[in-house]
């Protein structure tokens, strides 16, 4: 984080150095202000003539932009275990003209596409994002899943073991309800890919290992019957409702909360389903499940249920606990889409293609990255030095300004916590109104990068060159 977010972009295979240098001058652009709309993060009419050019440009793509971001996220992630969260989620265009091509969302009235991602987390006390592995965009003719849709979640494991190479062994690969299948839990098996999916109770299981004929269950049954439990406080984000009605059936609105939650584990085998026809996929697989629990919650709450299906080990209650940890880093990815819909506003681009609109993507979900590291590292390790994550010229200049302003400065060496403090003030945070929220502190960002930039100019060379290319 100390670096500047544009060295995500600068190995950038673009086919001009000249449009890689363009890249790098968006990039800075809008991280000045995220959430800020393109004519108003551009100079002046040429400059924001020269944006939609270069979003628009042939040789220029989703895939070309996002490339080294990628490749630097796996060299980021340790030689030691790590979580990847997959998820999708939708990004709406409605009655935007000359956007038809996109397709449409869970409504035929909504129109846009989906965007698969992969995030990687470090597995450590506090889990940080180290950025994306993998960014799939999806498109519907019709409402309705397309067939094949259900192949994106190995797509985007593969493609996430491909960067990763020798480090695939350490990856645990984390996702929600929506990837529960049978087909996708013996492809990763076949593929050694480590895993932790929420699965359904009603899943069908056999008694016996390799005896297909034996009584067929639904794991709820036998999930009393679990044993090694062991309890643990754990604590609850807020959720808040999303207005959309198949989401908050999944995911219900809470209050943020303190939970002790009660874990047991066993060994089960999973039936393949009837509706499966690949003749090559066996009749069980033998798997890991984990029940998390809530026996007692506070009244008028509905109580935690979370069952695990995973690959990993069970013989331990550190093992078990080491699974649910593993799920619960998936929340990031939730946490991802917000800086990116939110902090980042993409959905309220103004642009005109499907091609310019997938290139912007590639430059704001490495934003969205950035975001989203700073926000929450102030919140999990508020106590880290503010250095490991600004450069000593955006510390050196949040000092100024507290001066300019007879505030108390920062300390010669701030915590991480009193650094986005400052950047919260400098886009317009009341202390009063608890953490800083996304818009907030992407205004606080505007404000601090456009001052380094300007700090730069005075400095430094700038840019030289074609900004169109």
């Amino acid at each position: 984080m100390q670096s500047s977010i544009a060295n995500e972009f600068t190995d950038a295979q673009l086919g001009d150095p000249r449009r890689v240098e363009r890249l790098v001058q968006i990039v800075e652009s809008v991280s000045r202000d995220p959430s800020a709309g393109l004519p108003q993060l551009m100079a002046g009419d040429a400059e924001l003539e020269g944006l939609y050019r270069f979003l628009s440009n042939s040789n220029v793509s989703l895939e070309a932009i996002i490339a080294p971001h990628l490749a630097a996220t796996a060299r980021r992630l340790p030689e030691e275990d790590f979580v990847i969260a997959h998820d999708t989620t939708e990004l709406r265009f409605d009655g935007r003209a000359g956007l038809e091509s996109l397709g449409r969302l869970q409504q035929p009235t909504t129109q846009g596409f989906f965007a698969h991602c992969a995030l990687a987390l470090t597995l450590r006390t506090a889990r940080r994002a180290q950025g994306l592995l993998h960014l799939g965009p999806m498109f519907r003719d019709k409402e309705r899943a397309a067939t094949g849709e259900g192949l994106r979640w190995f797509n985007g494991v593969h493609e996430s073991a491909l960067l990763l190479g020798n480090k695939k062994s350490h990856a645990v690969h984390v996702m929600d309800r929506e990837a529960d299948s049978y087909h996708l839990f013996w492809q990763l098996l076949e593929g050694e890919h480590r895993f932790v999916i929420r699965t359904r109770p009603s899943r069908r299981l056999v008694h016996e290992q390799q005896d297909t004929s034996s009584e067929i269950q639904n794991l709820d049954r036998v999930l009393p019957g679990f044993s090694g439990f062991c309890e643990r406080e754990v604590e609850l984000s807020r959720r808040k409702v999303t207005g959309k009605a198949h989401k908050d059936k999944v995911h219900p609105p809470r209050a943020k909360r303190t939970a002790t939650l009660r874990f047991s584990a066993n060994k089960v085998f999973v039936r393949k389903p009837r509706s499966l026809m690949d003749s090559e996929a066996p009749q069980l697989l033998g798997l890991n499940v984990v029940d998390v629990s809530e026996p007692n919650p506070p009244q008028g709450c509905e109580p935690i249920s979370w069952v695990l299906i995973s690959s990993e080990p069970i013989e331990t209650p550190q093992q078990v606990e080491r699974i649910v940890d593993c799920y619960r880093a998936r929340w990031a990815i939730e946490e991802y889409f917000k800086a990116l819909k939110t902090g980042c506003a993409f959905e309220k681009r103004q642009l005109k293609s499907k091609h310019a609109l997938l290139s912007a993507l590639g430059i704001f979900s490495v934003i969205a990255w950035q975001l989203l590291v700073l926000r929450d590292a102030a919140r999990t390790e508020p106590l880290s030095a503010a250095a490991d994550f600004l450069s000593a010229t955006q510390l050196e200049l949040l000092r100024f300004h507290q001066r300019s302003r007879n505030q108390k400065p920062l300390a010669a060496q701030p915590t991480l916590e009193q650094a986005v403090r400052a950047i919260a003030k400098l886009g317009g945070h009341i202390t009063n109104n608890g953490p800083p929220g996304w818009l907030v502190l992407s205004r606080g960002f505007e404000n601090l990068l456009l001052m380094e930039v300007g700090w730069r100019a005075a400095n430094t060379n700038v840019y030289k060159g074609s900004c169109d290319q």
